[in-house]
Order: C-alpha cells, then structure tokens, then sequence
C-alpha cells in the first residue's frame, strides 16, 4: 500500500521534531522515527488502529510517545492525515 502524507502531517512532523530536538536532538530522532514506523505498520495493517473520531479515519499510537497518527485509507493508499500529542486539541476536527 502507497504511503501518501498529507502537507498538515508533514508539517506537524516537523513542529514536533523542532520541539523535542530544541532539548535534545537524539530524542527528536526517536520520536520521529516511531512515527514513521508506526505509519509502516499501518500501511502494512491498516486495521491496526483504533477507529478514529473523524468518521472514515483511523487513529494509531506511535509506541512509546504521546503522538498519534491520523490516517485514512483508500484500496491503493494509506493517506496520513495528522499527526497530534495525545493531548493536544482542537485542530481540524481531530479532537474530541
């Protein structure tokens, strides 16, 4: 399944990863790397994560962080829609 990240998602890769490395870089790397394998095994699983609040997205935790990913899919996609702290809300519908 193509992987396809939608410019809101990748920018809030970005934030986040200037957050966490603004104090240590190594530990930007790590939440940035869960991230990313995360959406790896949704692509390879989409199922995997828990019905999203948004109706037709999906919603999967990046293991050891606070970070989750919002996703949708499609028969040839897997459209990642965001990615939000756990407690962050608010944002494009994604929240409570």
């Amino acid at each position: 399944m193509r992987i396809v990240w939608r410019p809101g998602a990748v920018q809030d890769v970005d934030e986040l990863w200037r957050f966490i490395a603004a104090d240590s870089v190594a530990a930007g790397q790590r939440v940035v790397l869960a991230v990313e394998e995360a959406v790896e095994r949704a692509a390879s699983m989409p199922n995997l994560g828990r019905v999203g609040r948004v109706a037709g997205t999906r919603e999967l935790v990046a293991p050891q962080t606070p970070y989750v990913v919002v996703y949708a899919e499609t028969v040839e996609e897997l459209m990642i829609l965001a990615v939000l702290h756990s407690e962050r809300t608010g944002r494009d519908g994604f929240a409570d």
